[in-house]
């Protein structure tokens, strides 16, 4: 069952499969524009919370997005990596970290 947009509940951590990372250009235009945030960047995936996601791997890499930046979320590395899709997400708090085919 798809629930885009929708609040689904909360958790402290979650893992999520198949991700997309997805950005509205108009919403990052006007938090440019305004200096305030509002609710555009989001990462689309199926839940997938299961503990063994969280454990550390070598293939996972820190994520973040910054709309004053760019309008993608990037690998938080010198280059700043575009990533627009991931095998597996992690989000534990504000850590997100994501790992790639």
């Amino acid at each position: 069952m798809q629930q885009f947009g929708k609040i689904i509940g909360h958790a402290s951590k979650l893992a999520l499969a198949n991700c997309q990372f997805l950005v509205s250009e108009k919403g990052r235009q006007r938090v440019i524009r305004e200096k305030r945030k509002n609710v555009h960047a989001f990462i689309r995936g199926l839940i997938a919370n299961n503990e063994i996601f969280f454990a550390e791997n070598p293939t996972t890499k820190p994520i973040s997005y910054n709309p004053y930046h760019s309008g993608m979320f990037f690998i938080k590395d010198e280059a700043k990596t575009p990533v627009s899709r991931a095998i597996v997400v992690t989000i534990n708090g504000t850590e997100i970290k994501a790992r790639f085919a």
